[in-house]
């Protein structure tokens, strides 16, 4: 009898695997909270553009405005999709926001009322893939997903 396929959720630590593609997600808010944008881009293990987009966050029912740590959610969340829709069962995720990569890994806990609705999203689309794994990357490395966010605001 098959074994249903696990998922591995890593935060970099583990030794070098063979990523489908890797995902740049990006954030922001002006002021923060704000108005608020988010962009994303895919790219494949051979370096080409998948697919790369963003969108202008909209706060939750009940706000007026919006976080940077909500649209780094919207930003991931709609990067997860892509590569669902892709059909990527590994997947090298990167992001500058040390908050939301701590929280998928589940290194902190999230509790947050306006984020806690999109960390069980982003949780929920993880069981499509077999290993993805988180990594915390510098600002500056993370140039074109944060011009796409900005691009949004």
């Amino acid at each position: 009898d098959a074994q249903a396929p696990m998922l591995m959720i890593t935060n970099g630590s583990v030794p070098r695997l063979h990523y489908e593609a890797t995902l740049w997600f990006d954030g922001g808010a002006r002021p923060n909270p704000g108005e608020a944008g988010a962009g994303w881009v895919l790219i494949d293990d051979r370096g080409y553009t998948l697919a790369e987009t963003g969108c202008h966050v909209y706060p939750l029912q009940g706000y007026w405005n919006v976080t940077n740590n909500q649209a780094e959610y919207v930003a991931l969340i709609q990067g997860l999709r892509e590569a669902i829709r892709q059909r990527i069962k590994r997947l090298l995720v990167h992001g500058d926001s040390e908050l939301v990569i701590r929280q998928m890994t589940g290194e902190y806990n999230c509790t947050a009322n306006r984020i806690i609705g999109y960390y069980n999203d982003a949780m929920n689309l993880l069981c499509n893939f077999q290993i993805v794994d988180f990594v915390h990357v510098d600002r500056s490395k993370n140039r074109l997903a944060d011009e796409i966010a900005t691009s949004f605001i």
